[in-house]
């Protein structure tokens, strides 16, 4: 696509006009006379290069390219080609004159001459932000590195045998192939990196490893045997870095730039551009066909072994897929059609591969009934969103033979250069038995915390004798003194009435005890949901009072009104309860405080929690002691199993919340946790 440049110059700038005009009178008293050239643009190479919607080129490039071409007296017309190596090939063939903004390496010096130098850029690796293997680049030996074909990185890195380089042709697929976990770094110059990545808006995906690979200097390229072009652009270009217009341009693509050319730098790379163009004269003649045979060979020798790397890399993939546990498959973006699924398929739904081409949502109709609307809303919502990854809940599958699998799913779309979605790919894996161990596990802990609540029984078996044996006394002694009158003859059918009311006052007051009691032992515990936290602790509080009235201990209790209900099993928050309580009275009735008191507050904490908070007022907990408090079977007490706090802790954390210990001031302990607040509907 040819566009003349007079087309891509419709705005001015006056206050730049000026100094422009002189400089190029400066030049016009050269008796230089206007040279038409065709100048090279590599398609989408921002900030460098980039196809406006107008059709016109623009860039860093093409602004800079626009100034010197006014100062060097050149008539231009620019050639949008599709990368950079048709830019090269149609340089080579003198379809153009010149490539602006192409990075000066020693590769290319075999292939072109350069001018002085329009900019200078750091090559550096670049990984995953949430990467923590890579720190400096020697950390990336024995990984796998991206690189550009006709990149600088490629050049630099290809000779190397303690990396693995995976060659792409462009930018775009060699970014993706970082952030799909395909690479682990990417080689690239960092400025034409950053600019791509927060365009794409996934800078912060990204991260560079220091110091740099290398740092690269900019230059406008030529063929080698354009000496005259050459010449002129090597003047304009020194000119023109040293001025004010040059300056605003790359703050206008770059930020402020760090100032590189100096008179020094100038003068030794006017001196090295004349000895390379003098030393290119001499033997260009000789080396060219050398050159160009050279070439050939190598093309050929690299198609030949890329065609045999992607023959190995896709049987290597197809071997993957076949051996693999998990199944694994590619469908349309509509997921509407299946491309692939491994035999894994087979094993795991007990159907043949095939009738997943033919219906490619026959899958979903072997899906638990209970799980399918789950499964479907993430579905329809990739549909509508198809460049997220969908994460699927774990769900589970009827076999024909009537057994079920438990399945856990991911999806994840595939983009092309453009950013479209071409295709997704996913995994999906049998965790059936990882299903039935977390039951085990859940079985065993609840048989734990069950023998954790018969064992507080049976050390607080004494407390509960006695506030059992008052009631039990009183309804004697109202039964002996009723007999006794009634054998006086002074017990009256009046009197008859009230010692009956007493007996049974006294007999629901045991029965309390008892329901109780029975309550906080039972085996299968009670359903989560909403709960009145503070009704569950003065029932705990209840079953403590004796062992705290025993240990000379004031129980002492703010429960605010109007608390929010928890989501939480009632006989577990309250085995927590009743586990900090305890080890609070007792650590008091050790203590030689005056001041004995344990305390269960609650609170609102952060609109989301309830916070219930339990003080006491012993010596405290020392350092070594507390370093090790949730580890199994830890204990400080004589006779105790050690597995008190670690069984609270984890029935905390289980309803969603948090354990914290904290000493109370200057003595004692005030031990914390959290539940979630019950969301309506809970």
């Amino acid at each position: 696509m040819l566009i003349p440049i007079n087309r891509s110059l419709k705005i001015g700038f006056p206050l730049v006009m000026g100094l422009v005009v002189t400089i190029s009178a400066a030049f016009a008293q050269t008796g230089l006379e206007k040279l038409e050239i065709t100048v090279a643009t590599p398609g989408h190479f921002p900030p460098h290069y980039s196809v406006e919607p107008s059709g016109l080129p623009g860039g860093f490039a093409i602004d800079v390219m626009n100034e010197i071409a006014k100062l060097a007296n050149l008539d231009v017309t620019y050639r949008v080609e599709k990368n950079w190596p048709t830019s090269h090939d149609a340089l080579r063939n003198g379809t153009v004159h010149v490539i602006p903004n192409m990075g000066i390496t020693e590769r290319r010096k075999k292939d072109f001459a350069f001018s002085s130098p329009v900019e200078t850029f750091a090559v550096s690796y670049f990984v995953s932000s949430d990467s923590t293997r890579f720190r400096e680049p020697q950390d990336l030996i024995g990984h796998k590195i991206g690189v550009v074909k006709v990149n600088v990185g490629y050049a630099l890195l290809k000779d190397r045998k303690d990396v693995e380089l995976v060659t792409y042709s462009d930018l775009p697929p060699a970014l993706f192939g970082l952030l799909a976990g395909q690479v682990d770094a990417i080689a690239y110059p960092e400025p034409v990196t950053w600019k791509f990545a927060r365009d794409a808006k996934v800078s912060d995906r990204l991260k560079v490893l220091s110091p740099p690979l290398i740092e690269i200097k900019r230059g406008l390229a030529v063929r080698k045997d354009n000496t005259e072009l050459l010449a002129r652009l090597d003047r304009a270009v020194v000119t023109f870095v040293e001025s004010p217009e040059y300056m605003k341009i790359y703050h206008r693509w770059w930020g402020e730039p760090v100032p590189f050319w100096t008179v020094t730098r100038v003068a030794i790379a006017m001196g090295l551009a004349l000895f390379l163009s003098i030393a290119t004269v001499m033997v260009w003649r000789h080396f060219s066909l050398l050159r160009v045979n050279r070439r050939l060979e190598a093309a050929i020798g690299e198609l030949r072994d890329t065609s045999a790397a992607l023959q190995k890399s896709e049987e290597n993939f197809r071997n993957l897929a076949e051996h693999i546990r998990e199944v694994f498959w590619v469908g349309s973006p509509d997921w509407r059609e299946v491309k692939y699924v491994s035999p894994a398929y087979e094993e795991i739904w007990g159907r043949p591969r095939q009738s997943l081409y033919d219906d490619p949502m026959s899958w979903a109709q072997s899906v638990h009934a209970d799980d399918q609307p789950a499964m479907m809303k993430v579905i329809m919502e990739r549909v509508e969103n198809d460049t997220t990854v969908a994460i699927f809940p774990e769900y589970r599958i009827i076999r024909p033979d009537g057994s079920q699998r438990w399945i856990f799913a991911r999806g994840f779309p595939v983009q092309d250069e453009d950013g479209n979605v071409v295709q997704i790919v996913g995994i999906a894996e049998d965790i059936t038995e990882r299903k039935l161990a977390e039951d085990n596990s859940r079985d065993l802990h609840a048989e734990l915390a069950h023998v954790s609540r018969l064992s507080n029984l049976g050390e607080m078996a004494a407390g509960f004798a006695h506030e059992l044996n008052q009631p039990l006394t009183a309804i004697s002694n109202y039964a002996a003194g009723s007999i006794r009158r009634q054998q006086l003859g002074t017990f009256g059918p009046d009197d008859t009435a009230a010692a009956f009311e007493l007996v049974a006052e006294q007999a629901n007051r045991a029965g309390e005890i008892i329901r109780r009691i029975r309550k906080f032992v039972s085996k299968e515990g009670t359903e989560t949901g909403p709960i009145n936290i503070n009704a569950s602790i003065i029932d705990a509080a209840a079953l403590m009072r004796p062992d705290a009235e025993k240990n000379d201990v004031a129980f002492k209790l703010d429960l605010p009104e109007g608390l929010p209900k928890v989501a939480a099993d009632t006989v577990e928050i309250q085995q927590v309860v009743i586990n900090l309580a305890r080890n609070g009275i007792e650590a008091i009735a050790v203590a030689e405080s005056e001041l004995r008191e344990l305390a269960i507050r609650t609170e609102v904490l952060d609109a989301t929690d309830v916070k219930v908070t339990v003080t006491d007022t012993g010596s405290g907990i020392p350092d070594h002691v507390s370093k090790r408090l949730f580890e199994p079977f830890f204990t400080t007490k004589e006779g105790g199993m050690g597995i008190g706090l670690l069984i609270c802790q984890r029935i905390v954390q289980g309803h969603g919340g948090n354990l914290t210990i904290a000493p109370n001031g200057t003595n004692g302990t005030s031990i914390s946790f959290t539940l979630p607040i019950a969301q309506a509907g809970e």
